[in-house]
């Protein structure tokens, strides 16, 4: 089965929210574990800002997961990253940065084929 994680961002920020380390270090577990594991990172945004803005923000983000996982030694090329700027909002029609901070995410699903 499919395993799945997700890390979570600061408004505005590329870079994971340093609690998050854990999960990372859970899904780096789990590929170690498993050599024929292989891991899609997509990256989202909240609505808050431009939607061209936002698709390159959630870009960042699923580039930020990736290298992590590369710099604990996963190899790059069992990582794919794709991008879906604000789509798929956990909470859609929040106004404010607080309420919003579900949907600042990168899903990181791994798959065993």
């Amino acid at each position: 089965a499919d395993k799945k994680e997700i890390i979570y961002f600061d408004f505005d920020k590329s870079n994971y929210i340093t609690s998050e380390q854990a999960k990372i270090d859970k899904v780096v577990g789990w590929m170690k574990a498993d050599p024929k594991s292989k891991a899609i990172v997509i990256g989202y945004t909240d609505p808050i800002g431009t939607d061209p803005y936002n698709l390159a923000l959630s870009k960042k983000r699923a580039e930020a997961v990736k290298a992590a996982l590369v710099k604990a030694g996963i190899p790059g090329d069992k990582i794919s990253i794709e991008y879906k700027g604000e789509t798929n909002l956990v909470v859609p029609g929040k106004k404010n940065i607080k309420d919003n901070a579900p949907n600042r995410r990168a899903e990181v699903t791994i798959t065993v084929k």
